[in-house]
């Protein structure tokens, strides 16, 4: 912003100067700048949501090996959202380290876009992550999507 000690104040001018570039329409293709909506882990059963997850404005976590031991889990999971397909195996650790997992097992395997427009699965999950509330749930709790009517929310005690 220049600095002009004759230069007439002008609210407009100075909006336009400091967020110009984020309110071009030309900018509107630009990557969203700015908090995610949740931080989501997917394992190796759904690695392949990742980035249509990230399009949705979550900040994934991959989960490079598969979560068996204990220390893994911890570094990874812990108040955080776990998305997989099999959730049977992460059950009995989620209310110890306090995290959330959407199970997408009783769903078809599909083979989707990787851009959140394409990508049903992920609307999927974005929809029912917001209509729940899921990213300030506290506490240990399963979501089991299902591909017709209502899914089943279960908080682990």
């Amino acid at each position: 912003m220049p600095d002009d000690a004759n230069m007439t104040h002008d609210p407009d001018a100075i909006v336009q100067c400091v967020l110009g570039p984020y309110l071009d329409a030309q900018e509107a293709e630009r990557r969203r700048v700015g908090s995610t909506r949740g931080v989501v882990v997917v394992d190796a059963t759904t690695d392949g949501l990742a980035s249509a997850l990230v399009d949705a404005n979550f900040q994934v976590v991959r989960a490079a090996r598969k979560l068996a031991g204990h220390d893994d889990r911890r570094a990874l999971l812990s108040h955080r959202i776990l998305v997989t397909r099999s959730t049977v195996d992460y059950l009995t650790d989620a209310p110890v380290l306090d995290y959330g997992i959407i199970g997408l097992d009783a769903l078809p395997v599909v083979e989707e876009g990787e851009a959140y427009a394409q990508n049903a699965m992920a609307q999927r999950i974005s929809h029912a992550v917001s209509k729940r509330g899921l990213v300030s749930m506290r506490g240990a709790w399963v979501l089991m999507l299902v591909p017709d009517g209502e899914h089943a929310l279960v908080r682990l005690e």
